[in-house]
């Protein structure tokens, strides 16, 4: 009879139960500029919805960025607390390169975005730069870093 209860009582805590960040570090380990923005939730609201966008901002190559939930680019006053996952651009926004606005998402499962994929950056002048990688890795104590990488 136990078990019975215990079942619903740990499907309830997987889905309330997880953590997501209240900061980020993010590690771009290639030799290509790398433009995104970071999207992040309020979880008196739905911790898995995506509330509050930061602006568009570029990681330079080999460059290691970190923020916490009150200091990111694009930040505002709000109720924002976790990083919930990052759209990564093609190439910068306005940069006039046609055809490139593609975006892919990477971040926390419930997002909907899977936790890596790849993504073809460009250089400011509209040239391949190279195909990337974007790693999310999740972290289970919102208290530490949340990670995204990106690699070669």
């Amino acid at each position: 009879m136990k078990s019975f209860f215990m079942i619903p009582a740990l499907l309830l805590l997987s889905h309330i139960g997880f953590a997501q960040a209240k900061n980020i570090k993010i590690n771009n380990t290639t030799g290509c500029t790398i433009h995104l923005s970071l999207r992040l939730s309020e979880p008196t609201i739905d911790p898995c919805a995506p509330k509050y966008e930061g602006a568009e901002f570029a990681v330079p190559p080999f460059t290691v960025m970190t923020f916490d939930y009150t200091n990111y680019p694009g930040s505002a006053a709000s109720g924002a607390q976790y990083f919930l996952y990052a759209k990564i651009f093609q190439a910068a926004s306005g940069s006039g390169c046609t055809g490139l606005g593609d975006a892919v998402g990477v971040g926390e499962t419930c997002s909907g975005f899977p936790q890596s994929a790849m993504v073809k950056a460009h250089e400011s002048n509209c040239t391949v730069c190279g195909d990337v990688k974007a790693i999310w890795y999740p972290q289970p104590n919102p208290n530490d870093y949340a990670i995204l990488e990106i690699i070669p």
